[in-house]
């Protein structure tokens, strides 16, 4: 068996160590208890400041974000705007033609190029024509002579040579009338033949017709010509005067001139072809009169008159026009009115017949809201927008942004009409609005 421990020795070791732990332990607590008084008091004095005048670390300064704002007022309408597509077109296109058939002499123009009111574009081959007209020409001189004749009456010498043949006549009628009474005589006593005495007679009776047709042209030559005549004669001048002058209007017609300036934009004959009237030869287009040809809806086109300066955009220019004419039925297919707007002639510097424009139609609308710009909207919830108000903060120096809920009512692409929680005169952050919370601190330019 072991022997057994001696007690005073155990007891004296044991409640030394016990005595070190103990006093160990009180000196850590002390030093944990003044820790936390000294942290609360530093605490305490950062906040509310010391009064005992100790010295301590000041508060960290602020670095207000620097912000641009603008100044909203209150607006009771606002307005839309809506692009209406259109056409561009040149006021005027002509496909050109002869109006006769013939054989294409010359063509002077080829596709793009420029012409002037009345330039030569094609020519006919005209010899036949030219042909037709000295014939035309020849027979009109003809009749004009006869009706001058006509109208001047016979000359002297012709009624002096028409006495003359009545007198002969008559003489020769006087000495054949005698043979027929001395032939009939003779018969009668038995002396003369039936056959001498019917010559006789025959030969008095061709004397006695001479002799009236030689008066009758006396007659007439002293009395002049007659107006029938030269009624009649006259239409023969007329006649040939009128052929003479259509062969003339087909000549012309066998040049084709341009009828109004513009550019060649397709040419269809060339020289030598046999065309027929009406053939097409080529394409001129007005380039430099354009117009927007574009469909807008009933009700926009009823607050439209002709006269009206309105907004042609091409190509993303904006462009000036006036409304020309506007239509006065609806289309069936896209039920809408065509718009007719003449554009400035400068615009025929870039812009070509065919192209697309936009028509930009204005309507005012009553309501009340504000005009914002689109940078200085943020989203927010519900499907609301939502900007930033700079705001002074207890009546101090500084200034800082809250939060303003808005309903967006129309935009145009720039600016958004809003209304929500803004009053007239407010102002909004418009610059860096993707860095703000509400509650921060700003700095206005």
């Amino acid at each position: 068996m072991s022997a057994p421990r001696s007690p005073s020795s155990s007891s004296f070791f044991g409640n030394k160590l016990t005595l070190r732990h103990f006093l160990t332990r009180r000196r850590m607590v002390v030093v944990a208890l003044v820790g936390t008084a000294v942290l609360v008091w530093t605490q305490r004095q950062q906040l509310l400041g010391s009064d005992t005048g100790a010295s301590v670390s000041p508060p960290p300064k602020e670095n207000p974000l620097l912000v641009e704002t603008i100044t909203v007022a209150a607006a009771d309408h606002y307005q839309t705007q809506v692009d209406f597509t259109g056409r561009v077109e040149a006021r005027r296109i002509t496909d050109l033609s002869f109006e006769l058939n013939g054989k294409v002499e010359s063509i002077a123009v080829d596709e793009g190029d420029a012409v002037a009111a009345g330039q030569a574009i094609a020519q006919l081959d005209t010899a036949l024509l030219q042909t037709q007209r000295v014939k035309a020409a020849a027979q009109l001189e003809q009749a004009q002579a006869q009706l001058d004749e006509m109208v001047a009456g016979p000359r002297a010498e012709d009624i002096a040579e028409a006495r003359a043949m009545v007198t002969a006549a008559d003489a020769a009628y006087q000495r054949f009338d005698e043979e027929r009474q001395r032939k009939n005589d003779l018969h009668q006593r038995g002396v003369a033949t039936l056959k001498e005495r019917n010559d006789a007679r025959n030969d008095a009776a061709e004397a006695a017709a001479e002799l009236q047709a030689a008066r009758e042209r006396l007659n007439e030559l002293e009395a002049g010509t007659r107006k029938e005549q030269i009624a009649a004669q006259r239409a023969a001048v007329a006649a040939w005067t009128a052929e003479l002058e259509n062969i003339d209007v087909s000549i012309n017609k066998s040049a084709l001139p341009a009828p109004f300036a513009g550019r060649i934009t397709r040419r269809l004959i060339d020289e030598g072809a046999v065309v027929n009237a009406g053939q097409v030869l080529a394409r001129l287009v007005e380039a430099d009169q354009l117009e927007l040809h574009v469909g807008v809806p009933v009700e926009v086109a009823a607050g439209l008159a002709v006269g009206d300066k309105q907004t042609v955009i091409i190509r993303d220019r904006v462009r000036n026009g006036e409304i020309q004419s506007i239509i006065a039925e609806v289309d069936d297919r896209t039920r809408t009115r065509k718009v007719i707007v003449t554009l400035k002639n400068d615009a025929a510097e870039s812009v070509v017949s065919g192209e697309v424009g936009f028509l930009r139609s204005r309507r005012s609308v009553s309501a009340q809201g504000f005009w914002v710009p689109l940078d200085s909207l943020v989203r927010s919830s519900r499907g609301l927008w939502a900007c930033y108000a700079v705001v002074s903060k207890d009546d101090s120096a500084r200034s800082v942004v809250e939060k303003r809920d808005l309903e967006m009512i129309y935009s145009d692409g720039e600016r958004a009409f809003v209304e929500g929680l803004l009053n007239d005169g407010d102002r909004i952050v418009v610059s860096a609005v993707h860095r703000l919370s509400p509650g921060q601190v700003v700095s206005v330019k």
